[in-house]
């Protein structure tokens, strides 16, 4: 005899997974735009001798578009994907 209990606790842990995915895709996206904005920086030294300037300046960018964006991410993910419906303040 199948057990129903066991269903639900599949697709809670299903569920669960799928939420732990769009994480970990965020904060992949977070790193990846520091370390984008950080190496462009570091051309940007090796360029015209600008160093350390070029790199502090790209992580501080990186670090500012990656956070703009995460936290964008993040309102979308705690309001179930329906932020476009709500009017923003």
């Amino acid at each position: 005899m199948i057990d129903p209990r066991r269903d639900d606790d599949r697709n809670r842990s299903d569920g669960m997974f799928a939420v732990g995915m769009k994480y970990a895709g965020i904060a992949t996206q977070f790193a990846l735009t520091l370390g984008v904005l950080g190496y462009l920086g570091s051309r940007a030294d090796e360029k015209f001798g600008w160093s350390p300037w070029g790199v502090l300046a790209g992580i501080l960018a990186g670090m500012g578009l990656g956070l703009t964006a995460m936290l964008h991410q993040l309102e979308k993910l705690d309001d179930g994907g329906d932020s476009a419906k709500k009017p923003r303040k």
